[in-house]
């Protein structure tokens, strides 16, 4: 939600406007377009999948600051590479 605001402000759009351009969405119209059929559970299960080895790490090491931490900056890292690489893709 805080990618979404800073996109949007960026971009000097209204922050609370909804759009169409949430990491879900572009997964979603790129599944789609390759095959409509389960699209919105492989969306998903895709996301599912990137998340859940960042939450289990967090749960496990929930001591441990630093490696929290870096695991967020590694989260936003990558969010931010799949965000560019699936907006990049022709809808």
């Amino acid at each position: 939600m805080l990618f979404s605001i800073f996109r949007r402000k960026r971009q000097n759009a209204y922050a609370m406007q909804p759009d169409s351009l949430h990491l879900h969405t572009l997964i979603f119209a790129h599944l789609s377009r390759r095959n409509k059929t389960f699209a919105n559970a492989k969306t998903s299960l895709f996301i599912i999948m990137c998340v859940a080895p960042f939450m289990l790490i967090s749960v496990l090491c929930y001591q441990h600051t630093s490696l929290l931490i870096a695991l967020s900056l590694i989260f936003i890292i990558i969010y931010t590479l799949l965000y560019r690489s699936f907006s990049l893709i022709p809808t």
